[in-house]
């Protein structure tokens, strides 16, 4: 999975876009926050992994 395509995911579980810095979208749900790189490229599974965690947590 791409961060574009995390950023999206996040979207539609009601993240919002706080602010960008360089390459990286700073996301926030209530009082969780994420900084997702916007590249075109894999995620590595470690992250990946860590952000549907956060993901989850935050439902």
């Amino acid at each position: 999975m791409t961060g574009k395509q995390m950023i999206k995911l996040f979207k539609k579980h009601h993240w919002k876009i706080k602010r960008t810095e360089g390459s990286h979208y700073i996301m926030f749900k209530k009082k969780n926050r994420v900084s997702i790189p916007h590249h075109t490229r894999d995620l590595s599974k470690k992250a990946e992994r860590n952000y549907l965690k956060a993901l989850s947590e935050a439902e």
